[in-house]
């Protein structure tokens, strides 16, 4: 499927991405997300946290979130449960910041650059959404949702060129 704005719409721009974001988690959140830590990852979240955001509780999984940061401001595993917890409720703003805290206190993985990624595309903000997307490729080249979402975000900003080499790697 091809994500174009302009031939959408931008509510169905939104749709679209928002149900390939959804499809792509499988749901909420898998309880692998939540649960199965990436290498080398030295933040935790309590399990409740995570299992209301799991659960589409998103308002009590970002409170219990909230609650884990006053104790340890640095947890960025909790601040990116909180921007995905935001951007499942539609609060895309609040979600990138969440994002770009984690990230900044060196929470980098693939996940986040997506999640980043398809949060900047549906603001419309394509070229900080082909960047977060394009680290998410880099961190999982197989990542194919990623894939397709820079292609189409090469598409309609006008480098075709971009969009071949991710279409035809070879």
């Amino acid at each position: 499927m091809v994500l174009i704005p302009g031939r959408l719409g931008a509510v169905g721009f939104f749709m679209a991405t928002w149900v390939m974001t959804f499809t792509y988690i499988c749901g909420c959140i898998p309880a692998e997300f939540l649960h199965k830590k990436p290498a080398g990852n030295p933040w935790k979240c309590s399990q409740e946290a995570d299992q209301a955001l799991q659960d589409g509780d998103y308002a009590t999984g970002i409170r219990l979130h909230h609650l884990l940061l006053e104790r340890n401001p640095a947890n960025a595993e909790a601040l990116y449960h909180l921007g995905y917890g935001y951007g499942m409720l539609g609060n895309h703003n609040t979600e990138i910041y969440y994002y770009e805290k984690a990230i900044a206190l060196g929470y980098k993985y693939n996940d986040i650059f997506f999640n980043l990624g398809m949060a900047y595309g549906e603001m419309n903000r394509l070229k900080e959404a082909a960047g977060a997307l394009e680290k998410a490729l880099a961190l999982d080249p197989g990542n194919d949702e990623a894939r397709r979402m820079l292609i189409d975000i090469y598409e309609v900003s006008g480098k075709p060129h971009k969009a071949d080499r991710l279409k035809n790697p070879d």
